[in-house]
């Protein structure tokens, strides 16, 4: 039996959130879900260590630039590959600098989405 993969989902729209995690589901992953940093990072500690994370930048409570550098005092959760998404071109150029391995456009196909996940998960292993 493959091993189940867990996917975090980081986003305050909850229907962009929903959208990502069923198609996240639907290729195999357990998603879990949070509508900002501060809620994620309880997540990660107390459910479940995600194998890549997707990460809204514009939230409110926690930013996506502040899960960043929150998640730095969390040595496991340093290693997970983190997906920023964003409809912002700017985040582009950032995503690098902050540790992120990929940008995700919003919005994206399913295609894009899985192909940049797969992509991620691939540069940890």
């Amino acid at each position: 039996m493959a091993e189940m993969l867990a996917a975090l989902v980081i986003d305050d729209d909850e229907d962009v959130r929903q959208a990502i995690a069923q198609v996240l589901e639907e290729a195999g992953y357990v998603v879990v879900q949070a509508p900002n940093g501060e809620e994620a990072l309880k997540v990660a500690r107390e459910q479940i260590l995600p194998d890549v994370i997707l990460l809204d930048i514009a939230m409110p409570v926690m930013n996506g630039w502040e899960f960043m550098s929150a998640r730095l005092a969390w040595p496991e959760l340093v290693e997970t590959p983190v997906i920023l998404m964003s409809g912002m071109g700017c985040a582009m150029h950032a995503a690098p600098r902050v540790g992120a391995v990929a940008l995700l456009s919003k919005p994206c196909s399913s295609d894009d989405l899985l192909r940049t996940v797969a992509r991620a998960r691939a540069s940890v292993q």
